[in-house]
């Protein structure tokens, strides 16, 4: 792999190697993961914010590790997002970077902002290593750079015989294993009521304006003193309406 190719995050499969199928790399990509080593790799959730099947990242999230990620007074947390494009046998990823403070030894994370998103080539200095020792006995060095924790993926992936595409920019193709998840989600019931009640104030009001020259009809050539629901009936008609379209709503939110 030429060093153009490096820079950009484009990495060939190994020569001579038979691509394997998704599933076994998807198996082989999360058995990388050992209790000894600061980082995990996992599926991706719904609440995970990129179209992706696997995700890797430091265990900052996890209070066991505190001390061992405080004690390097690390001030950046870093995700990769693995998408697993079978047909192509090619694993697409973004990297994701976000801003981590420290507060009695428990970590923040600034989610409330988008977090850097793109290619990341970040390597750390002057941070006290951490060394891990692997059930086999070897002992790894971390100083918790991006390059530390895509290394061991992009030597799985291309010695599996697949190619490793980082992107710049854009969003991770669909289909993925967390776009599922959402589709499949159901809402909370709060979050339905919230469409219903959305639903039914939305087609009350469009309906009502839509028969806005009914009602001025009615009230053109209706006697002073004359009763009856017919001076309602725009009304009661858009209440009817809404109602229909918000049961419709609350039914496929419910799915």
């Amino acid at each position: 792999m030429s060093f153009i190719g490096r820079l950009f995050g484009r990495y060939r499969p190994k020569p001579g190697v038979a691509p394997v199928s998704a599933d076994k790399l998807k198996h082989d990509l999360l058995a990388l993961n050992r209790p000894t080593a600061p980082f995990i790799i996992r599926e991706c959730t719904a609440d995970d914010p990129e179209n992706a099947d696997l995700v890797a990242e430091w265990r900052m999230h996890n209070p066991a590790w505190y001390a061992a990620f405080g004690s390097a007074n690390l001030s950046k947390s870093f995700q990769v997002f693995m998408r697993l494009m079978a047909d192509q046998h090619e694993v697409q990823s973004i990297d994701w970077t976000w801003d981590v403070t420290w507060s009695g030894g428990v970590p923040s994370f600034s989610y409330q902002k988008k977090g850097e998103r793109g290619l990341n080539w970040d390597y750390v200095f002057g941070v006290r290593p951490f060394y891990e020792t692997t059930p086999s006995g070897e002992r790894i060095a971390y100083r918790f750079s991006s390059s530390e924790l895509k290394k061991p993926l992009h030597e799985l992936v291309t010695g599996s015989g697949w190619s490793w595409r980082s992107r710049l920019a854009g969003r991770l193709p669909h289909g993925s294993h967390a776009e599922e998840l959402r589709r499949h989600t159901p809402l909370s019931a709060r979050s339905r009521w919230i469409y219903v009640a959305v639903a039914f104030v939305l087609s009350f009001g469009i309906v009502n304006e839509l028969l806005a020259p009914i009602s001025i009809m009615i009230e053109t050539r209706s006697m002073p003193g004359s009763g009856g629901i017919l001076p309602y009936f725009p009304m009661i008609l858009s209440a009817i309406v809404a109602i229909i379209i918000a049961r419709v709503v609350h039914v496929r939110v419910s799915r």
